[in-house]
C-alpha cells in the first residue's frame, strides 16, 4: 500500500484542442478554442498562463474560446474546471517580420533644377513626373520580401536589398513580407501620386496695320509651371496645290513667363497672287521628359489678292483720285471766281 502517495479523482470530461502547437508573431493575438467531452460537463472553464488567469467565453454546450491578447514571450497555458486541470500546451513566439529600414533616395528630373532628397520610412509621396526613387531597404525575421509597383513584381530573398524605381504616373507601392519561422504575409503599402508637367499657356493678341495690309502686329504673352524655351511664328503656304511650313525663331527664354512684341510682313515671305497663308505662334517648354512640349496659338489665315482683286483695287484708287481731282478742279475754278469778283468791287 502507498500511504504517502496522492490519488487524484479521475475527470469526468476531457479537454481537447484542434492543435497542441502555437506559433504566433510578437505582439500578436492567439484565439484558443476548446471543445470538452464526457458524461459531465462543466458550465465554467478557465485559462491559466503568464498573462493571468481568464473565465474563457461559453458559446456552445461544450465549446470554449478566449483570446489571449498580445503575447510578447513563449509562455505555456492550462485549462481548470471542476478543480480538474489539463495538460499545458506551449505558445513559442517568435520575430514579427518587419522592414527596419525603408529609405527613398530621390533625384529629380535635371530641368526641374530641385536638390535630391533623402527620405527615411517612406510614406505617402506626392512626387514630379520623371522623378527616380533609389530604394535602400532591411527586413527583419524574413525569408523574402516581395516589392509592387506598376503590378509588377521584384523578389528578393536577401534581408538587405537595393533597387531603382522611375515614377512616370501614381501608383500603391506594396512590400510583401514572409515570416521565416510561419507561412504568414505581411504587407505595406502607400501611394505615389505624380504631378503630370503642364502644358504651356500663350495668348496672342493680333493688330494689322491700317495703311499696309500685309503688316502684322502681335502681342504675345506665354507661361508654363516650369519654364519656357523658345516662342516661334509658323507661316504654311498654300500654292498651286503646293503647301510649305515654315518655320521662324522669335525669342529664346528661361524663365516661367515671357511677353512679346513681335510684327511680320507677308511681302517677306515671296508670295504670288492667290497665296492662300495660315500662321499662329507657338511657343515650347522646358519638359526634358517629353522633349519639350508645345503649345499653339488659334491659326490665322492671309490671302493673297487675285489678278482680278487688284485690278478692282486699282481701278477703285483712280476712280477714288479722279473724283479727287474733279473736286479740287471745281473748288479751284470757284476761287478764281471769287478773286474775279473781288477785283471788280
Amino acid at each position: 500500500m502507498y500511504f504517502k502517495q496522492e490519488f487524484k479523482p479521475e475527470a469526468p470530461f476531457n479537454f481537447h484542442l484542434n492543435s497542441t502547437q502555437f506559433i504566433v508573431e510578437e505582439g500578436e493575438d492567439l484565439k484558443v478554442d476548446l471543445k470538452l467531452s464526457g458524461s459531465s460537463l462543466p458550465e465554467k472553464v478557465y485559462i491559466t498562463s503568464s498573462l493571468g488567469t481568464f473565465l474563457m467565453d461559453k458559446n456552445a454546450k461544450n465549446g470554449f474560446s478566449f483570446l489571449l491578447k498580445n503575447i510578447r514571450t513563449s509562455t505555456s497555458f492550462h485549462f481548470t474546471a471542476n478543480d480538474f486541470e489539463s495538460s499545458s500546451y506551449m505558445i513559442q513566439v517568435v520575430g514579427k517580420s518587419v522592414l527596419k529600414k525603408l529609405t527613398g533616395n530621390i533625384s529629380f528630373p535635371s530641368y526641374l533644377n530641385m536638390e535630391p532628397q533623402k527620405i527615411d520610412n517612406i510614406g505617402d509621396l506626392i512626387l514630379p513626373e520623371g522623378s527616380v526613387i533609389n530604394w535602400d531597404v532591411l527586413s527583419d525575421n524574413t525569408s523574402f520580401v516581395d516589392v509592387e509597383i506598376y503590378q509588377k513584381k521584384k523578389h528578393f530573398i536577401t534581408p538587405g536589398f537595393n533597387f531603382k524605381t522611375q515614377f512616370l504616373n501614381s501608383t500603391p507601392v506594396t512590400f510583401l513580407l514572409k515570416n521565416k519561422h510561419t507561412d504568414k504575409l505581411d504587407s505595406t503599402s502607400f501611394n505615389v501620386s505624380i504631378i503630370k508637367d503642364a502644358y504651356p499657356t500663350i495668348s496672342v493678341e493680333e493688330l494689322k496695320d491700317s495703311l499696309k495690309s500685309s503688316l502684322s502686329f502681335f502681342s504675345v504673352f506665354a507661361s508654363d509651371d516650369y519654364g519656357l524655351t523658345d516662342l516661334s511664328f509658323v507661316y504654311t503656304v498654300t500654292s498651286d496645290g503646293k503647301t510649305k511650313k515654315n518655320v521662324l525663331p522669335i525669342k529664346s527664354n528661361k524663365g516661367t513667363s515671357l511677353s512679346h512684341i513681335f510684327s511680320f510682313d507677308f511681302l517677306r515671305a515671296d508670295l504670288q497672287l492667290n497665296d492662300h497663308v495660315e500662321y499662329y505662334l507657338m511657343v515650347k517648354d522646358n519638359d526634358d521628359l517629353h522633349g519639350g512640349k508645345v503649345t499653339k496659338s488659334s491659326v490665322y489665315i492671309y490671302e493673297v489678292p487675285s489678278l482680278e482683286e487688284l485690278v478692282d483695287k486699282r481701278d477703285d484708287v483712280l476712280n477714288n483720285s479722279q473724283a479727287t481731282l474733279s473736286s479740287m478742279l471745281n473748288r479751284s475754278e470757284q476761287f478764281m471766281k471769287n478773286v474775279d469778283l473781288l477785283k471788280k468791287d
